[in-house]
């Protein structure tokens, strides 16, 4: 019996390793003397693949060579269709600048001009959710001496934080 302990000790640890997760996170930071808030959303660059082949039918290489020069594009696309943020309860653009990969990760870089004052900002984030139901995106906000912290998911696409 004392050797089979660690056969049956390692099989919870197999089954579990072999469930993926589906987790991003974003940071959602105010900039007063620049008058912006910066998003930082760091995703897993295979999920993201596998979300922007399936909403645009094609076949992608995130991170090497093959990358399509179009795939800024289409980031940019599917983040307007999937991200919003309502500061005062008005909706603000969202401007995409820019992806870095590192390691295993892609980060995406948005940005929302021309806020003055905040006393309520809304966001909504499903993305995702459409291809990974399991899907849970963190959300971070530093307004000023405040952060707040949100977990999204398919039954919580949407948080609002007044200051």
């Amino acid at each position: 019996m004392k050797k089979f302990l660690p056969l049956i000790l390692l099989i919870p640890l197999i089954a579990f390793t072999l469930h993926k997760f589906y987790v991003s996170t974003i940071r959602v930071e105010y900039r007063p003397d620049q008058k912006t808030l910066q998003v930082t959303m760091r995703i897993f660059t295979d999920d993201l693949q596998e979300t922007l082949d399936r909403n645009f039918h094609k076949k992608f290489e995130l991170g090497s060579a093959d990358e399509p020069k179009e795939i800024d594009v289409l980031i940019k696309k599917y983040i307007n269709s999937h991200f919003e943020v309502l500061i005062n309860n008005e909706k603000i653009s969202v401007n995409y600048l820019g992806k870095e990969y590192e390691n295993d990760m892609v980060f995406l870089y948005v940005e929302l001009p021309d806020i003055d004052t905040i006393s309520s900002i809304t966001v909504k984030d499903d993305m995702l959710m459409d291809v990974f139901e399991d899907q849970k995106n963190i959300i971070n906000i530093f307004i000023g001496a405040i952060k707040k912290s949100f977990v999204f998911s398919t039954d919580k696409i949407q948080e609002t934080l007044i200051l």
